[in-house]
């Protein structure tokens, strides 16, 4: 059985809402590098407009350092280089938030969600924080590619007695 490369069609839209006088999300269509982010700024919180762009700003810049290198960071792990560049990403955009926060108390207690999507010619690597969901859309059909990570997502997990991981924000520590 031969495999195709996989083609994508990528769109994006975004709207503030009636509840915000700002739009705090983040967009990221990057065809060229194949990589697609969602950042959706914590609602309530402070600069969840910051805190999304810096989370898509941080992502595409380890994808970036990668492409520069030809690989991913080195870290002792099975994922794919797709994989870990999204990993990376995530990690560094948390502290960056974090470091941000610590810095400028008009920032400080900001957070972010992320979506996010990373292709090859025959993968898909796919990394989520918070409530932003991965989904795939074949034909007619749409199917769930990742966990959300919510109060009631994680209520659920310890009732099948499951992991989910923690959503981290300017503030916390670890």
């Amino acid at each position: 059985m031969s495999s195709s490369p996989i083609r994508l069609l990528a769109a994006g839209l975004s709207d503030r809402g009636k509840m915000r006088s700002v739009n705090e999300d983040s967009l990221l269509l990057d065809d060229s590098r194949r990589l697609y982010i969602v950042a959706d700024g914590m609602g309530g919180r402070k600069a969840g407009d910051v805190a999304s762009r810096l989370v898509v700003d941080t992502i595409l810049d380890e994808k970036r350092r990668a492409d520069e290198r030809g690989e991913a960071p080195e870290k002792e792990s099975d994922l794919s280089l797709n994989a870990r560049v999204l990993q990376e990403g995530i990690l560094s955009a948390n502290e960056a938030i974090r470091k941000r926060g610590a810095e400028n108390p008009d920032q400080r207690g900001m957070g972010s969600t992320v979506a996010a999507v990373l292709l090859d010619d025959f993968s898909v690597a796919a990394a989520n924080v918070g409530d932003s969901a991965i989904f795939q859309i074949r034909g007619d059909a749409m199917r769930r590619l990742s966990e959300t990570h919510t109060v009631h997502a994680s209520q659920e997990a310890r009732r099948r007695n499951k992991s989910v991981p923690v959503i981290i924000k300017s503030g916390d520590t670890i």
